[in-house]
């Protein structure tokens, strides 16, 4: 190891040499310091963000649970088909869809930003009318409105959903976070009117 007084026994040029290396030294041992505690923060911003989000789903599911037990059960009205879609025709059930869609994303203050008929679907021999929606909310808003999709009468069935966060990746965010939701569901056509339509 150098002394100290080999360094300043040596010419003036050398020992701006080796005071240039260890000044060097130290910005690089500084700089790589602030690089490791900046990578920290950041992993530790992320973690946060997606913890908030897990929170969130389970509030969420806490909350429609009780939601659930405290709701009286609504009678059918006569006539009425827990299984089937009622409507004289498919235009007038898939306005039916839209119509029901309107008003639960408004129940739970979510912007409906676009919607869209699909095709009629047949499977093991039923068919199916369904409707795309694109919607946007609060994390609990739109968990809450998939659930009330599908858990009113007529019977809904979800069948696609495609979630992602609309919402500015920072730990100082303030609010709930924001979801943009594209949700496919659908509902089966009485076999009656499938007999009508295709007479």
């Amino acid at each position: 190891m150098v002394s100290l007084t080999s360094i300043m026994n040596t010419s003036l040029g050398a020992q701006r040499l080796i005071a240039t290396a260890i000044l060097i030294f130290f910005v690089s041992l500084m700089s790589l310091t602030a690089y490791f505690a900046v990578s920290t923060f950041k992993s530790n911003a992320s973690e946060i963000v997606e913890k908030r989000f897990s929170l969130g789903r389970l509030v969420t599911i806490s909350e429609l649970g009780a939601a659930l037990e405290q709701q009286p059960s609504q009678p059918i009205a006569d006539g009425a088909s827990q299984e089937f879609l009622e409507g004289t025709n498919e235009a007038v059930i898939l306005a039916g869809l839209q119509g029901r869609l309107n008003s639960m994303a408004k129940a739970h203050k979510i912007e409906v930003q676009a919607v869209a008929n699909l095709p009629i679907r047949q499977r093991d021999g039923i068919r199916f009318a369904g409707v795309a929606a694109d919607v946007q909310g609060t994390d609990e808003a739109v968990h809450s409105l998939l659930f009330d999709i599908e858990t009113t009468t007529p019977y809904l069935v979800i069948r696609k959903v495609n979630l992602r966060s609309v919402s500015v990746v920072n730990s100082r965010q303030k609010g709930p976070p924001i979801l943009l939701a594209r949700v496919e569901f659908f509902g089966a056509l009485s076999p009656s009117l499938e007999a009508e339509v295709t007479q």
